[in-house]
């Protein structure tokens, strides 16, 4: 059986998509920009951090940072990492307006997180010498534990603490194949998952529960009595 935690997720590459195809620009040279306006200047909201729902196939993950409702236009990002050492690999994109004196802009982090490890990164919003900054925590791939016990006529195989959310269950009994039902657990704040798998239980008898998670087979047996 194969199951995902479901979680609320923002896919920021269509965002990032939605903007290149929006903002477009020619470029003469180096040039000058000059503002003209009577118009009040106004500073961003809150700066809001979002990332991909999963790393992609090399284990990057992207995340943006999002400031909107600003004006005059010039803005500048910066990223560090949780030792507030800055994140190099970063991109900014031009400022666009999608209302009369109103703009937005994104920046973007490539990073690779640690294996079972959690790394916060920190986006710092400069809009005429004023900074607001947001935070975002990325889990790294963390393999589960698993463990089987008893629950009355049921036998349970509890999976805990993985990432990233997406496991296999298989049971046997006495080393034939039989289907469990799975129940899903949302993720915790740690940002770990947990999930269990139940079986109807007879007694004297053999199970295996073998969880595939990233690659990698983790089993957990137990014989009923």
């Amino acid at each position: 059986t194969s199951f995902k935690v479901p979680r609320a997720c923002t896919v920021f590459v269509q965002l990032l998509c939605s903007i290149n195809h929006r903002a477009r620009f020619d470029y003469w040279g180096k040039g000058t920009h000059v503002t003209v306006t009577s118009v009040s200047t106004a500073s961003p909201s809150a700066p809001v951090v979002v990332s991909e729902c999963a790393p992609s196939s090399d284990g990057f993950l992207t995340l943006g940072c999002v400031a909107s409702g600003f004006f005059p236009s010039s803005i500048s990002f910066s990223w560090t990492d949780g030792s507030g050492g800055a994140v190099s690999d970063m991109v900014q994109y031009p400022a666009m307006e999608p209302q009369s004196n109103n703009f937005t802009a994104v920046s973007h982090v490539r990073i690779k997180p640690e294996k079972g490890k959690a790394t916060t990164l920190t986006c710092q919003v400069n809009h005429l010498n004023k900074n607001q900054s947001a935070s975002a925590t990325v889990q790294g791939p963390t393999s589960p534990t698993v463990r089987l016990g008893e629950i009355g006529q049921s036998i349970a195989c509890i999976i805990e603490d993985f990432h990233p959310d997406a496991v296999n269950v298989k049971w046997t009994k006495d080393n034939q194949e039989v289907q469990g039902k799975d129940w899903i657990a949302k993720g915790k704040s740690s940002g770990l998952n947990k999930a269990v798998s139940v079986l109807e239980a007879s007694p004297d008898t053999k199970y295996t529960c073998e969880v595939t998670h990233a690659g990698d087979k983790f089993t957990s047996n137990l014989t009923t009595t």
